[in-house]
């Protein structure tokens, strides 16, 4: 799996981050080590100006050195600008490195367990803590940087008195320890609150998105979600004062150190004092080194803070790709798939989703031979797109349930498998790019235009008319500059973008529920015509789509009711006739209502 020690390193993280700032790195070293000259420099010349006009009365030098002076200042300005362009510029690419590390990892194969509550919980929380490994390079630099002074001052103080280092060193200790229970504490807080900054950010998007304006007009609701966001961020902002309260009552017991340390140093140097072994000015050095050293050791312990939590982080990252993604190895690849899908078997197919007793499928048995056209229907929760999308190898079952060409879906590499399925899902993605790349998902290169040609000629009731002659135009509501489409319109994109693919399994689950009737009907029967040889199955609950199956599979309760082809339903009278006869009643009522309209209106 992906517990491999390297990622809950910190050299692993220190190392990509170095890698992908190299450059900004190297010059922003080069300015922190120039700025102590350009301070040496600049405190030089404000000497020498000052000595020069004490003791001579040509202006000559003067103006020269104070030239100079302007100069140092005018390189410190640019220093300090640079510094911060490099801080920036490691800033984006070490985000960049290491989102895109992250998202490499996260390899999904099934989705039965991102449709739960606790995925959506667990990747929030990642991506809350994914900002921290930005911050490692700078609290390395500056922890290197104190390191470099600590070094000066304790051997400073350890020629003097080596107590007076053990007492300093002592009284330092408590930091270090708060700063690593206090990431701790942040860490729990950040968990505890997750749920709440979720339905905070629901709410408010809720509250914003065009989509949603409809039904808060009609239904007057926006008072009722206001409180609703109100409540969780209340939640949210409870979550924080509990922290920061806890916090500041650890900062300020961790504080006294400060003073007991500066009371103990005191005594103790005042008693060197007067046994002769620290001079006045010894005593004032020493003063000084200590207070800089304990400033400095504070420094260093805050910066642990950061370590700290991207080790954390590092934990919670492996956790989360333990949990949901998929590692393959060489010990542990499953074997590709070289031959064609001839056969789909379930064998006693049972399933239900995490954290949940109740079978959505019950033992099912069928065979999804190549060539054929398959119709599952039911009533809404009989179980059919949740076995579609288990027959399309979607859903993590227990082996010995579901096979292709006699081999176990467990046995077979799914990354390979996929490459032979094509899907048109309910709730299909509006991928907010262009026309061309919402069909092709690829670039724009000729292959990809030729391919958005293919579909304008042999579909062309699934582009919009206008967009035609617009491959490049934006898609959406997001972007400024996009064309908005309907629903029906942004389904047959999702239409065409599976027929592209041009796969031997198709799957269209209620693929035309909001196309027009003969839009529908002259898509499915030429699509249908079109792929004999190739696999289609298709999930509907009208029956005239229904019946342009060569089998038909009725759902009911997770379990198949029915089994055969339409006429053969039909003269059996059971559930499928029944849904027939519901399916004729209710076109019946819809056409004579239609046609009392017409009356009243002539």
């Amino acid at each position: 799996m992906f517990g491999q020690p390297a990622m809950n390193s910190l050299w692993f993280w220190a190392r990509l981050c170095f890698v992908h700032a190299s450059r900004p790195l190297y010059l922003l070293i080069f300015l922190m080590g120039m700025q102590p000259l350009l301070t040496w420099w600049q405190f030089g010349l404000t000497r020498r100006i000052v000595d020069s006009l004490a003791a001579t009365a040509d202006w000559k030098p003067i103006i020269t050195l104070a030239l100079l002076l302007g100069l140092v200042q005018v390189f410190n300005f640019a220093f300090i600008h640079l510094e911060r362009w490099s801080n920036d510029t490691i800033g984006l690419n070490i985000d960049r490195a290491v989102a895109r590390h992250v998202y490499t990892q996260i390899s999904i194969h099934t989705i039965t367990r991102l449709e739960t509550p606790e995925y959506a919980n667990d990747l929030h929380l990642l991506k809350m803590s994914l900002n921290n490994v930005r911050f490692m390079v700078g609290a390395v630099i500056r922890i290197v940087r104190q390191l470099v002074l600590i070094a000066s001052y304790m051997n400073i103080i350890a020629h003097y008195n080596s107590w007076l280092l053990l007492v300093l060193l002592a009284f330092s200790i408590p930091g270090f320890v708060f700063e690593q229970k206090y990431a701790n504490r942040m860490e729990n807080s950040q968990q505890q609150r997750a749920q709440h900054e979720l339905s905070v950010w629901h709410m408010a998007d809720i509250l914003t998105n065009s989509r949603n304006s409809r039904e808060m007009l009609i239904f007057g609701i926006r008072p009722f979600l206001l409180r609703k966001w109100e409540a969780a961020i209340s939640n949210v902002h409870m979550h924080f004062r509990q922290l920061h309260r806890i916090e500041l009552t650890w900062r300020l017991l961790y504080g006294l150190s400060t003073p007991l340390c500066l009371i103990t140093t005191q005594c103790l140097m005042i008693y060197l004092v007067s046994q002769h072994k620290l001079t006045i000015g010894d005593y004032i050095a020493l003063t000084a080194a200590i207070s800089s050293a304990e400033g400095t050791l504070s420094v260093i312990a805050n910066n642990t803070l950061i370590m700290k939590q991207v080790l954390l982080f590092a934990g919670r990252l492996t956790r989360f790709l333990n949990r949901y993604a998929s590692a393959t190895t060489e010990e542990t690849a499953s074997p590709k798939v070289k031959q064609e899908i001839q056969i789909i078997a379930a064998r006693k197919l049972s399933f239900k989703y995490p954290n949940s007793e109740r079978l959505i499928l019950d033992k099912i048995d069928l065979a999804l031979e190549r060539g054929k056209v398959l119709a599952l229907v039911g009533e809404n929760g009989s179980g059919k797109s949740t076995l579609a999308s288990v027959l399309f190898g979607l859903h993590e079952i227990d082996s010995g349930m579901l096979y292709m060409n006699e081999n176990d879906l467990n046995d077979v590499d799914r990354s390979e498998w996929f490459k032979q399925f094509s899907v048109v899902q309910q709730d299909y993605i509006r991928y907010p790019m262009s026309l061309l790349e919402n069909i092709t998902l690829a670039e724009n290169a000729p292959a990809s235009r030729q391919q958005l040609e293919w579909v304008q000629r042999e579909y062309p009731y699934l582009i919009p008319d206008h967009l035609h002659n617009n491959p490049d135009v934006l898609l959406g509501n997001n972007l400024i500059g996009s064309v908005q489409l309907s629903g029906g319109q942004w389904q047959r994109i999702a239409a065409a973008r599976a027929i592209v693919k041009s796969a031997p399994f198709l799957l269209l689950d209620e693929a035309t529920s909001e196309m027009d009737p003969e839009t529908s009907a002259q898509f499915l029967h030429k699509l249908l015509d079109e792929r004999k040889g190739l696999t289609t199955v298709i999930v509907t609950h009208l029956m005239p789509i229904a019946a342009m199956a060569d089998e038909i599979i009725v759902m009911h309760e997770g379990k198949i009711a029915e089994q055969g082809d339409y006429e053969t339903l039909l003269k059996q009278r059971g559930k499928f006739s029944e849904m027939c006869l519901k399916h004729q009643i209710n076109e019946t009522k819809e056409e004579a209502s239609n046609e009392y309209e017409l009356q009243s209106f002539v």
